[in-house]
């Protein structure tokens, strides 16, 4: 897995890269072997005047299905990048989720028509 991290307009120090780093590869760690690539992007909307201007987007590619946006805004860089991985890891374990159940139920259908085939034969 890729991770690359950027922090357009803000003077992000070492630590806080490495802690986004951290959170976003906590958030995926357990579907580690279907995730391609993560890229977060950080950066200040509206220049220094303060409040709520700060937005956080993260795109996880994926192998073999389409890929999780998400984006968050918030005040506080590294309560943002936290939110940012908690939905991260919710998106990601529902989208395998749905993946699963709906190869279970191909599969379900391939041999229920299977046998309903031998049936008819017979």
């Amino acid at each position: 897995m890729h991770l690359s991290t950027y922090f357009g307009n803000l003077e992000a120090a070492p630590s806080l890269k490495n802690d986004a780093s951290e959170a976003i590869s906590a958030a995926v760690g357990h579907f580690q072997s279907r995730v391609r690539k993560v890229n977060i992007s950080v950066r200040d909307v509206n220049g220094p005047k303060g409040g709520e201007d700060l937005c956080c987007r993260c795109v996880v590619h994926l192998k073999r299905m389409t890929p999780i946006v998400i984006e968050e805004t918030g005040a506080n860089v590294r309560s943002l990048i936290n939110r940012v991985a908690d939905r991260v890891s919710y998106t990601l374990s529902q989208k395998v989720d749905r993946v699963k159940q709906s190869s279970r139920s191909k599969k379900t259908r391939k041999r229920f028509a299977e046998t309903s085939l031998v049936t008819k034969l017979n």
